[in-house]
């Protein structure tokens, strides 16, 4: 319907569709939607960046590192604690917490042992993530042949944002009955690879910058933190 109106409206206009600032032409087919935009070898989604899938004991995940980058390039609009671009602290929501300073502090001592100078360091921006996972159930009876388990990540949400969930994402799935250590003991490694630093482009500022990131917390309701850790609920 959209390829109709445009095509009509260019010749009730008087235009080419084919001309544009930017030298793409308007598809005038679903043939043509097809082989830019949706399907082709070279169409934008076949080449747009997503993140890799991956097992680890029949869960479906992707990388912890690679869903912050996709993140910083799609969206991007972290709240960073601290701010290696604006030199400045950020006290809003979580971030005015004690226990986000006591993070920084950890996270520029990883920095220093990696061997990064004072100005580096200054340099890098400084955010927090946390974790949440838990099984959901789609009727009691039978309920370890039935449910899903997902792990999930949120990443320094500005504090107007924090119930939006547009900073949180899925990073691993599976069934309940799976035994889960596996997946948790693969993002533990990688929360440790976060605190050393990398680079990631910011949509936001339009730049290549230096960012780190600590772990706040791990939010898990009673049966999943019993589950998690191995011992009865009882």
């Amino acid at each position: 319907s959209f390829i109709t109106y445009e095509t009509k409206k260019a010749k009730l206009l008087g235009y080419d569709r084919s001309e544009s600032s930017c030298n793409i032409p308007f598809p005038g087919s679903i043939a043509e939607v097809r082989a830019k935009i949706l399907t082709g070898e070279k169409s934008i989604l076949k080449n747009f960046p997503v993140s890799r899938v991956f097992n680890i004991g029949n869960h479906a995940c992707v990388s912890l590192r690679e869903t912050i980058c996709m993140m910083a390039a799609h969206q991007g609009g972290f709240q960073w604690a601290w701010d290696g671009l604006k030199k400045e602290f950020n006290t809003e929501g979580l971030n005015g917490t004690k226990s986000v300073r006591k993070l920084i502090k950890r996270v520029r001592r990883e920095l220093k042992k990696q061997g990064h100078n004072d100005k580096k360091i200054q340099e890098t921006s400084i955010g927090y993530f946390y974790l949440w996972s838990d099984s959901f159930l789609k009727c009691f009876v039978k309920q370890k042949d039935n449910s899903v388990w997902i792990m999930t990540v949120t990443v320094s949400p500005p504090f107007q944002d924090t119930s939006t969930g547009r900073f949180t994402y899925v990073i691993a799935m599976g069934k309940s009955s799976e035994d889960h250590t596996e997946v948790v003991e693969h993002f533990h490694r990688e929360v440790q690879e976060l605190l050393k630093g990398f680079e990631v482009y910011d949509v936001t500022t339009n730049s290549i910058r230096s960012v780190a990131l600590g772990l706040l917390f791990i939010a898990a309701d009673r049966p999943e933190r019993a589950a998690i850790l191995k011992y009865s609920q009882e």
